[in-house]
């Protein structure tokens, strides 16, 4: 499963990533910068922003999403996730426990 959260503060994305990898939530991430571009209260807003993009186990989605909204900076955070298909090789890589000392019986 991947997820996704926003902000514009880099730092409070790093926050974030790291808490969710020392909690053994996170297997794989990625931090990159982005232009977004959206509509608040009749107004089109264009800023950078930060993304961070997470592959989880969706048995860990409850506790992610909690770890993120008390972490979080913004009022309404951006927090979305889907499940994903991938080749066998990287879902072995991927899911190997030992490989990352998660307990995930």
């Amino acid at each position: 499963m991947i997820i996704i959260k926003t902000s514009g503060e880099k730092g409070n994305i790093l926050e974030i990533r790291n808490e969710l990898m020392i909690a053994k939530l996170v297997i794989y991430s990625q931090v990159y910068e982005v232009d977004t571009q959206y509509y608040d209260q009749g107004e089109i807003i264009l800023k950078e922003e930060w993304v961070l993009e997470c592959e989880i186990k969706e048995t860990d989605l409850p506790q992610i999403l909690k770890m993120i909204r008390k972490l979080h900076n913004y009022k309404l955070p951006k927090i979305i996730w889907w499940g994903f298909n991938a080749s066998d090789e990287y879902s072995k890589w991927l899911l190997d426990k030992e490989k990352y000392k998660f307990n995930w019986e």
